[in-house]
């Protein structure tokens, strides 16, 4: 033992209390420790009687042991910072307010992130976020990338988003989804392509989006060179369509 948590209360059951919240808000990383056990532990009832025996662990192992898995809250939270993360974005009332906005469709407000390795997916909802700060005063920021819930830090890692799709009308014209930045041009003028084959890489807030082929076909009227800004639904280059002959030895 390394440390231990003393709490001063003028009863047993005031003091079982106050120790469960210490347990449950306990914030250390990444040193391995009990706490979320022990506040499971607190909230037995032969444990609150004074009832206590050898066997009392064993007999309810399977409810001590499952490790605590995070909230709604959490993900609201943990949404929140992978999607700022990845806009580069401060938290302004303006800002709220565009999350995941996309010209003609519905905003997506989903984001991607790995708590403890584990890979989620959450929408940003700031009402639960705010409510889960609320009632979470044993949180550790470490530059936002761990949170604190029932006793187990969450190391939260972003994933970086890269966009894809095909970004193309059915006659093969290879459109912007959006204004940004030409930062790789896979194609010539005159290339021969097969379906789902990168033809360029436009970056648009702090977002790579891969631009496909929508089909097999020969490379046209290319107006995309690397360096290039481009504007929303700018053609970029057209795919005429045609069957791509295998290459021989």
């Amino acid at each position: 033992m390394i440390a231990k948590i003393i709490i001063t209360r003028s009863d047993r059951n005031e003091a079982i209390e106050g120790m469960r919240d210490a347990c449950k808000h306990f914030a250390a990383y990444p040193v391995k420790h009990n706490a979320w056990f022990l506040a499971r532990l607190m909230e037995l009832d032969e444990y609150r009687e004074g009832k206590m025996t050898t066997g009392s662990i064993e007999a309810n192992i399977d409810f001590l042991s499952e490790l605590p898995t995070p909230s709604q809250g959490l993900l609201s939270v943990a949404a929140e910072l992978a999607f700022f993360a990845n806009v580069g974005w401060d938290e302004t009332d303006y800002q709220k307010g565009m999350i995941g906005f996309r010209l003609n469709s519905e905003p997506n407000k989903t984001a991607s992130f790995n708590l403890n390795d584990q890979h989620f997916e959450a929408d940003v909802d700031f009402e639960k976020a705010s409510d889960w700060r609320d009632n979470q005063p044993g949180q550790i920021d470490f530059d936002n990338s761990l949170l604190v819930e029932n006793g187990l830090a969450f190391a939260l890692e972003v994933n970086r988003q890269h966009a894809g799709g095909h970004a193309s009308a059915a006659d093969g014209a290879i459109i912007a989804p959006m204004p940004g930045k030409v930062i790789a041009v896979d194609v010539s003028e005159g290339d021969t392509v097969t379906a789902g084959q990168r033809l360029m890489v436009l970056e648009a807030m702090k977002m790579e989006h891969a631009l496909t082929a929508p089909f097999d076909g020969t490379v046209t009227g290319l107006e995309a060179a690397e360096g290039g800004q481009v504007q929303v639904e700018a053609v970029l280059c057209t795919i005429e369509p045609g069957v791509v002959e295998p290459t021989s030895d």
